[in-house]
């Protein structure tokens, strides 16, 4: 990433104050009733603390998608460099092997051009000595051939021999002529070629050499990624550990100004919706405690308010939840609902609901493998295992919820 993430937090401030007086303004409008204007201030800045918060959260996951989607690109990226490192390999295999066949070739040309030129000399200096012979005797020679003949005929016949001697010695050296100029200009061509071929191979180291340094680079920049994506991460799940902080800090505030509603909650869904998909407590796929339960649901089952009570949050979350709602019963009891896939329109932060009322929809927003309701029951601030309390059958559950 060229911006590093802790500069890019920094960029955010600016928008971040234009979030808050928008937070402000919603949140003043939720009506909440407070015995004292401490506590009243007090729950508008968490408030808008938690909007400040879910403003960070959804750059987070911005940041956290443009770097997932940069490392994808860098790494099919690296793929295709990669395979063209292999093709280049495989040239260059070919172009060794095609240098190797031709300076075999060459090697054959020079043997057969120093053995053609070594025969030449060697005719070549029988025919020089012929031709210094017969110079050198003259008319004595042909002399003797006009004695020796027995007669006119045998006179011509040996006449023409010495001169078809001269003729056919005369075209070997020029037929021996062609041929060393027959080896000289394939051998030239050799050469051309293998000069060709050098070239090329050169070319291709110089290409190879660079693919594997672009390569390297972007191994490098999926590193870089990978150490921004983490610090992503951490950031995180530091806002995930402020947002229940944030939670508590509100639930406590409004803890103070009233008392739990009472009376036996119901099922918050359908009651033929009851298979618990993970339940409350360790679990042990990644030993992390689960504070809820999660009831598998088609999308779009309508969840209810299990008591009577005034929602305190009612707002997508990025910390996981997805679409979330959090309803305040009194007394330090609230319940939470997540991953909806849509709220029930005309309700918002500071409305009341009875027990029964649809406040949502089931879905698989946030982060979730299906759809599902994630349900939790919090005490004082800390969660407490629903099936204590609740069941889809309408038995009579273990525990109560009186105070």
């Amino acid at each position: 990433m060229q911006i590093s993430l802790k500069n890019k937090i920094v960029a955010l401030g600016l928008t971040f104050s234009m979030v808050f007086a928008m937070a402000s303004a919603v949140n003043s409008a939720a009506k909440v009733q407070f015995e004292n204007d401490e506590d009243a201030a007090a729950y508008e800045k968490a408030q808008d603390d938690l909007a400040n918060l879910n403003a960070e959260q959804k750059q987070l996951e911005k940041d956290r998608a443009a770097a997932k989607a940069e490392k994808k690109s860098a790494e099919k990226q690296k793929d295709i460099l990669e395979d063209l490192v292999l093709a280049t390999d495989a040239e260059i295999v070919t172009l060794n092997w095609v240098l190797s066949d031709l300076q075999t070739r060459l090697s054959v040309k020079n043997n057969e051009l120093s053995l053609a030129e070594k025969k030449y000399e060697e005719y070549y200096e029988k025919y020089k000595s012929r031709i210094r012979a017969s110079y050198e005797a003259g008319t004595v020679s042909y002399l003797e051939v006009i004695l020796t003949s027995a007669n006119f005929s045998e006179l011509l016949t040996r006449i023409d021999f010495v001169s078809d001697m001269m003729e056919y010695d005369k075209y070997l050296l020029d037929e021996m002529k062609d041929s060393i100029a027959f080896i000289e200009g394939t051998k030239a061509s050799i050469e051309k070629d293998l000069q060709v071929q050098q070239d090329a191979l050169v070319e291709l180291e110089d290409a190879k050499a660079k693919q594997e340094s672009q390569v390297l680079d972007l191994a490098n920049t999926i590193a870089e990624i990978d150490d921004t994506i983490a610090e992503i991460e951490d950031e995180e799940a530091k806002f995930l550990r402020l947002e229940k902080e944030l939670d508590a800090k509100i639930q406590e505030l409004l803890d103070r100004q009233k008392k739990y509603v009472g009376g036996d909650i119901i099922w918050p869904l359908p009651a033929e919706y009851d298979y618990i998909t993970s339940g409350y407590g360790y679990r042990n796929f990644d030993k992390s405690f689960h504070d809820a339960i999660d009831i598998a649901a088609p999308g779009g089952t309508p969840i209810y308010a299990v008591n009577d009570g005034t929602i305190i949050m009612y707002q997508w979350v990025n910390t996981g939840g997805g679409n979330k709602v959090v309803i305040d019963h009194g007394s330090s009891i609230t319940t939470t609902y997540c991953h909806l896939s849509k709220f029930q329109e005309g309700l918002k932060v500071g409305s009341e609901v009875k027990k029964g009322d649809i406040i949502g929809y089931v879905g698989t927003t946030g982060t979730s493998t299906g759809n599902h309701l994630h349900f939790r029951i919090a005490i004082d601030g800390s969660t407490v295992d629903p099936r204590d309390y609740v069941n889809a059958q309408g038995k009579e559950p273990a525990k109560k919820l009186e105070w």
